[in-house]
């Protein structure tokens, strides 16, 4: 019986622990059910019809978040929080200077440092 991708991950989360804050080790236990990995190793047409690394990771976040008891770790659960805090943010972290005009009066030499 092949279980859908959902039912999948869910499986092999209730199974293996480590796979709840191992993102890879989830992925290729997936494409090893999938049938997609022979003798340790994934050929290019397997891997280009395998399932998205995205929807497999999606799967398990919304796993997750609607099973507490399938969490991460506590240590990997902080981690995540502060790059999901940090995401979008990094331009807005850097120290701003002010802003000095250029005269445009004066033609300026290409090669002149400021």
């Amino acid at each position: 019986m092949k279980l859908g991708l959902y039912d999948l991950v869910k499986f092999l989360l209730k199974q293996h622990k480590d796979f709840r804050s191992e993102d890879r080790k989830l992925i290729w236990r997936v494409w090893e059910h999938q049938d997609l990995v022979y003798m340790g190793a994934i050929t290019e047409e397997n891997f280009l019809e395998s399932q998205s690394i995205e929807s497999i990771t999606r799967a398990r976040r919304k796993i997750q978040e609607l099973h507490p008891e399938l969490q991460a770790s506590e240590a990997v659960r902080n981690h995540r929080n502060r790059t999901k805090k940090q995401k979008g943010t990094h331009i807005y972290r850097e120290r701003v200077t002010q802003f000095q005009p250029r005269d445009f009066s004066q033609p300026k030499d290409l090669f002149e440092r400021e």
